[in-house]
């Protein structure tokens, strides 16, 4: 998660977080602590793994890691450079706003 803070534009992260008290009863999969101990004994870090080969079912190894990182322009960046290419050197960069609470 601190990589991702630090990384400029669009990221995404997901996480996997059922519900102790009524998903683990109803599939009989006991209480909290046990589903701890699961997750931690058959997730297995793949990192760079194609998400067309994940899949989560109650059963089986649970593939975590960081699964796609691409460096692309943010959109500020992207708009920047459209507003030259079109406005040449009638642009003038504006400081970016702040606002004070």
């Amino acid at each position: 998660m601190q990589e991702i803070f630090s990384k400029k534009g669009f990221c995404f992260i997901e996480v996997l977080s059922p519900c102790p008290t009524l998903y683990q009863r109803r599939n009989k999969m006991g209480d909290g602590l046990d589903t701890m101990v699961y997750y931690k004994n058959f997730s297995k870090i793949k990192n760079g793994c194609p998400t067309s080969e994940l899949g989560l079912g109650k059963t089986g190894e649970i593939i975590v890691g960081k699964f796609v990182d691409r460096e692309r322009n943010d959109y500020r960046d992207l708009m920047h450079d459209k507003m030259i290419e079109t406005l040449g050197d009638r642009y003038v960069e504006r400081e970016a706003c702040e606002c004070e609470i």
